[in-house]
């Protein structure tokens, strides 16, 4: 937030000055005498960088639109507006001066989209944006998931509920670095947003995502589907969340009728299978006295 904060800061003050440099006469009567078209340029740069042109600031491509914006000068310089020569002379120093001041304003809009366009990605995620299902609170979700027990019961089929827990010192690393300069309850929502993504994308139709209170836990109800089946999504979710962010996430299964009759116990079923999965910290052995 302080990058795009300052990136603003300098647009502002760059601009400002383009438009008023000429006013600095130095003791003489119109010592920079900048074409009029190039005030003109600036806003239009400016302007559409900020508007429609957030992809083409990405990377190397960045130095493409430079490029492009300085062709646009040294065309308009040479072909449109020709009152003035383009080099020879004192006009030599005002066409160096008109490119310098472009470039620096190009290069302050290239900082000001990269920063806008990272706040953009950081919201989206944040709220979810383009995904199609909610992560629903699991108290929310109390009477939905009480009827799909219901119908499992009464059609004596199965379900599962697996429980999903991402490895917190993996995951700190790879926060937005948007969010690093925010309250800690806000990375905390960013992290459960971001890998919110990534396994609503990996779930199927019928199964049922929820998330478990600030503890940074996902819950699936999987309708259908006993242990081996809830398993199979189970590492199929895993093995995108680790190609995607890099992070390890741990995971408890547990079905209905198999493990627990009453959805409280599949929880405390399903949570105590993530801590039996987990590797236990080996003791070290007592020295040998000889």
């Amino acid at each position: 937030m302080k990058r795009l904060r300052y990136s603003l800061a300098a647009l502002i003050g760059g601009l400002t000055f383009l438009f008023n440099v000429e006013r600095l006469d130095l003791g003489e009567v119109n010592i920079i005498d900048i074409s009029s078209f190039v005030y003109l340029l600036g806003f239009l740069s400016a302007v559409s960088a900020i508007l429609f042109a957030f992809p083409l600031w990405k990377g190397s491509r960045s130095g493409a639109v430079v490029v492009f914006w300085i062709v646009v000068y040294l065309v308009n310089k040479q072909f449109i507006f020709d009152d003035r020569p383009l080099w020879g002379g004192i006009h030599t120093y005002i066409t160096i001066t008109e490119v310098a001041m472009l470039s620096v304003l190009l290069g302050i809009l290239r900082q000001l989209t990269q920063g806008l366009h990272e706040f953009e990605a950081a919201v989206a995620t944040l709220t979810l944006t383009g995904v199609n299902r909610k992560v629903r609170a699991l108290v929310d979700a109390e009477t939905e998931i009480q009827d799909r027990m219901l119908l499992s019961r009464r059609h004596k089929r199965p379900m599962s509920v697996v429980v999903f827990e991402a490895d917190p010192e993996g995951y700190a690393i790879r926060t937005h670095r948007v969010v690093e300069e925010v309250q800690r309850g806000m990375a905390n929502r960013y992290m459960i947003a971001t890998l919110a993504n990534v396994v609503l994308a990996n779930l199927r139709r019928t199964d049922l995502p929820l998330e478990q209170g600030a503890n940074g836990r996902f819950v699936v109800v999987c309708p259908e589907t006993d242990a081996g089946g809830a398993r199979a999504v189970a590492r199929n979710v895993e093995r995108a969340v680790k190609a995607a962010l890099g992070v390890d996430l741990d995971y408890g299964v547990a079905s209905f009728p198999d493990n627990a009759v009453t959805f409280d116990e599949l929880m405390r079923h399903a949570e105590s299978d993530i801590r039996d999965d987990q590797p236990l910290t080996p003791t070290p052995e007592p020295a040998v006295q000889s």
